[in-house]
């Protein structure tokens, strides 16, 4: 086994829980994971709107390409089984016309082409016992991931003739019979029981039936209900009947900043704030990222715990980590030297001073915020103690100055 030193941790686990979803290591795959693809150019490229996937790429070479070779070093190194990945462009019709990733000559050509497959026992028994079955069935999974009706059905008669009794025949069944519909454009009557449905009985069955692979399965039925719920009478206690709710899902990152930006006053909700924050901080928008968390601190810090969409700090281990070391200096003074929530973002300034240069203060911004980013900025700006803003920043807020003291 091959020595592994300085990888990333992030990367490392987002392969793992790869190989632990999928039982193989695809590059694709990982690159979705790590929001270096977006998910809607994944689907134009799946259904050959986009010729070939390193069109998508080229803006965003360099880390993708540092990405995908520590990944390779990591995954040569475990015991898995290297073989040639190749993808089929989705259609409703017998074709089985091959995507192209790249130009035979590019930077691309030997990082996107190769899977790493897990070999299990109960593979190898299945395989040795029962080859037909099993090649049916890895025939039928492909066909409802890949939305063909036509090539499902095919599989899933070829399966009821040849093993009606197997375990993936109900459930085979149960989902084409979901994907006929949505395919035939069955109308959505309720869209509040097409989300309980959606939720509660087809992705679990999804997520068992097809080993990790729903995802491009359940997309369909994510947008199909997106386009059905009217965003325009958003209801606040009703955090998830929005389409930016859908599009999370899948997740579309850009569409759930398109649907929240385009909603009125759309931002003037927790959740949906939320929800935007997280998307921003997905799709690497750094900046409109930060100016969002703070607009959502401002506005809604005592509904943090009110609302149950935390993510856009859970799934960011820098800001986890910081938010954890406030909440942990908040629980070590005593109460009138508590900062109080919509100060996080004063905590977050002073520990990244680089943030003082494009955040945008408003009518919500607390007063504290304010001078301390005027003071950030002229001290950055001249290198020299700005006097009459230390003044005012310790009498408007003496515990933050006095913590801006001690980061200098």
């Amino acid at each position: 086994m091959k020595k592994i030193i300085n990888l990333n941790k992030d990367l490392v686990h987002a392969v793992d829980q790869l190989i632990i979803d999928t039982a193989c290591y695809q590059p694709i795959e990982l690159l979705l994971r790590l929001n270096l693809i977006a998910y809607a150019d994944y689907e134009q490229w799946r259904m050959g709107k986009i010729y070939q996937l390193s069109d998508i790429l080229s803006h965003n070479k360099k880390e993708i390409i540092h990405h995908l070779d520590e990944a390779l070093f990591y995954v040569q190194s475990l015991n898995l089984i290297p073989e040639p990945m190749f993808m089929q462009q989705w259609t409703q019709d017998d074709s089985t016309k091959i995507l192209k990733f790249c130009p035979d000559n590019s930077a691309f050509a030997d990082k996107l082409t190769i899977q790493y497959i897990r070999q299990d026992d109960d593979d190898q028994m299945d395989l040795f016992f029962d080859n037909q079955s099993l090649s049916i069935v890895k025939e039928l999974k492909q066909a409802l991931i890949s939305r063909n009706i036509k090539i499902a059905s095919q599989q899933f008669q070829a399966l009821y003739q040849t093993e009606p009794e197997h375990k993936f025949f109900q459930p085979a069944q149960l989902l084409l019979d979901a994907l006929v519909n949505a395919l035939e454009e069955e109308p959505i009557s309720d869209t509040a029981e097409e989300m309980r449905y959606l939720l509660d009985e087809l992705q679990p069955l999804a997520k068992k039936a097809l080993s990790g692979q729903e995802r491009d399965y359940m997309s369909l039925f994510w947008h199909r209900l997106a386009d059905n719920i009217d965003n325009s009478h958003y209801d606040e206690t009703q955090g998830d009947r929005h389409s930016s709710y859908c599009y999370e899902q899948i997740p579309d990152w850009q569409a759930v900043i398109k649907s929240i930006t385009q909603t009125t006053d759309g931002q003037k909700y927790p959740e949906l704030l939320a929800r935007l924050a997280l998307a921003l901080n997905k799709s690497g928008q750094h900046k409109l990222f930060m100016q969002t968390l703070c607009q959502f601190f401002w506005r809604f810090s005592t509904a943090l715990e009110e609302t149950t969409d935390k993510a856009f700090i859970m799934t960011d281990a820098a800001l986890k980590k910081s938010w954890y070391a406030f909440l942990d200096q908040e629980l070590d003074v005593k109460s009138d030297e508590q900062w109080g929530e919509q100060n996080f973002p004063s905590w977050l300034l002073i520990k990244e001073p680089g943030i003082s240069h494009y955040i945008s203060v408003n009518e919500h911004t607390p007063e504290a915020f304010k001078l301390l980013q005027q003071l950030t900025l002229a001290e950055l700006k001249n290198g020299a103690q700005a006097i009459e803003l230390r003044k005012q920043l310790n009498q408007a807020q003496s515990n933050i100055f006095k913590f801006y003291l001690k980061s200098l």
